[in-house]
């Protein structure tokens, strides 16, 4: 019970953040979009390009520092934690420099001979600047978040992340730089993000110096992991670089809408799970059942996300023409479709996470390769055919093997699974609610203008949604008594906690 009133405290603040981390995020594609899709896809292709470099850059350090922090604060050996600390800095710093370099030198080979767009080398050297400084950024910020103190790294990566670079973004849009704004503006956002970081790597955990023995454990333990992410990488924007190549840069522009949109569906699962694997990395340190909290975080992103994920599918349309205009409607469908594979991925996001927290870091490194591997073969069938639909398929059935494959490994490794009648009551819960909504919807509204109709609808599924979930008793104890705790001491005090 203590592990997880932990966790849900951790997350209101971790939530409030991500929110206001993806709003940031969403006004900076805005802005953007503005420029037209030819524009918004030379910024899409290279921010995809600056971000599989700086995954390389990371090695898979990032996972490793937050779990092996957790490990040795559970068995209160700090000379091994600066280890920790030491070793991924000094791995992470010449890597990125080098592939910096890499990336400067070979922008016009890929701007002109992969992409055939001239503008996109100009976007891509400013992007190799700011490798080496995204890349320590994230191996510095994990730190907080292995001591429990993941709105520190909030502060960095969604608050003052997205202040600086949409603040950066504006300014620069109005300038004569307004067609690179986007590429500057992200790299000053990666120069302030290193700054920060730093800040509140010494405020959790004060250090001199760096002067430590190097820890293999932690490279043994990242090496399969730079390979997941580069896969996770693969599997969330091969489309784009695909669809960019086969079909042209304005495509590309075109579809970078539906994926960033989809993903909003992630968003809870990551503001749980933040907090969610540093805590029960220390329980299963301690030897203690974690199997418990596991079902009940899985269970609750679950019925969050279950009514975002039908607005997204069902008002794919109305959501883009709200958001971006009628230029970028052809990613409606593009959107709905990864909107329920997303959704789908979500649920299995904390069975990933405890794979790796039990060290079978190359088994999810093979799911995630495979899957990979899938989706670079789909995307080649299907693009040329069924145009960005196609890149949409071939993510949604990526991420559909990735699910199967996660499923079967954790009843075989681990003897879990998270799903039982409760889940059931969440689908039932939905769909009436959806029906509800969309009658009182149409009968109050003459005009349906999409902004009022999916407005009142919403407002009318989500009240809905939760009233017949509590009617169907679809919460257990364990969820009661974390809303008692919630109610008794108020979202202000948790906030208040959370920020001290």
């Amino acid at each position: 019970m203590e592990d997880l009133t932990k966790i849900i405290k951790g997350s209101i603040i971790v939530f409030l953040g991500l929110i206001f981390g993806k709003i940031s995020s969403y006004a900076f594609r805005l802005i953007v979009a503005k420029n037209g899709a030819q524009e918004y896809g030379i910024f899409s292709l290279g921010y995809t390009i600056f971000n599989v470099v700086a995954i390389l850059s990371l090695f898979g350090t990032t996972a490793g520092v937050v779990r092996f922090i957790s490990y040795y604060r559970g068995k209160e050996e700090p000379r091994k934690i600066k280890e920790i600390i030491s070793t991924a800095l000094r791995l992470v710093l010449p890597l990125s420099i080098t592939l910096s370099i890499i990336l400067f030198v070979s922008s016009k080979y890929i701007a002109i001979s992969i992409f055939h767009a001239e503008k996109l080398a100009a976007a891509l050297k400013i992007f190799a600047l700011a490798v080496p400084f995204m890349a320590l950024s994230q191996v510095l910020i994990m730190v907080p978040r292995a001591f429990q103190k993941i709105k520190y790294t909030v502060y960095v990566r969604d608050i003052y992340g997205g202040i600086i670079s949409l603040t950066a973004l504006v300014l620069l849009f109005y300038s004569p730089y307004r067609l690179f704004g986007p590429m500057i503006a992200i790299a000053i956002s990666s120069i302030a993000m290193f700054g920060l970081s730093i800040y509140y790597m010494l405020k959790v955990f004060p250090i001199k110096d760096l002067k430590a023995k190097f820890n293999c454990r932690l490279i043994s333990y990242s090496w399969p992991l730079l390979f997941v992410g580069f896969s996770w990488w693969l599997l969330q924007w091969t489309d784009t670089l695909m669809i960019g190549s086969i079909l042209d840069v304005r495509w590309a522009g075109i579809y970078n809408i539906a994926g960033p949109t989809a993903f909003m569906v992630l968003v809870v699962p990551q503001s749980v799970i933040g907090i969610f694997f540093p805590v029960i990395t220390q329980i299963y340190a301690q030897k203690k059942d974690f199997k418990r909290v596991y079902n009940t975080i899985t269970r609750w992103i679950f019925f969050v996300n279950l009514p975002l994920a039908i607005l997204m599918i069902l008002f794919s349309k109305q959501i883009i023409l709200i958001l971006f205009g009628e230029e970028y409607i052809r990613a409606a469908l593009p959107l709905s479709i990864l909107a329920l594979s997303y959704f789908a991925f979500s649920i299995f996001l904390t069975s990933r996470n405890l794979l790796i927290m039990v060290k079978k870091t190359k088994l999810v490194l093979f799911i995630t390769s495979a899957a990979a591997i899938l989706n670079i073969v789909l995307n080649y069938c299907l693009i040329p055919v069924f145009g960005i639909n196609g890149g949409a398929i071939a993510t949604s059935l990526s991420l559909l093997l990735a699910i199967l494959m996660t499923y079967c490994c954790m009843r075989k490794v681990l003897k879990v699974q998270p799903f039982d009648l409760n889940y059931l009551k969440g689908i039932l819960a939905g769909f009436i609610s959806l029906g509800t909504a969309a009658i009182i919807s149409s009968a109050l509204l003459k005009q349906k203008t999409p902004i009022g109709y999916l407005s009142l609808m919403s407002s009318i599924f989500l009240i809905s949604y939760f009233s017949i979930l509590i009617f169907l008793r679809s919460f257990q104890r364990e969820d009661e008594k974390i809303t008692s705790v919630l109610v008794k001491k108020g979202w202000k005090e948790s906030v208040e906690k959370g920020l001290k």
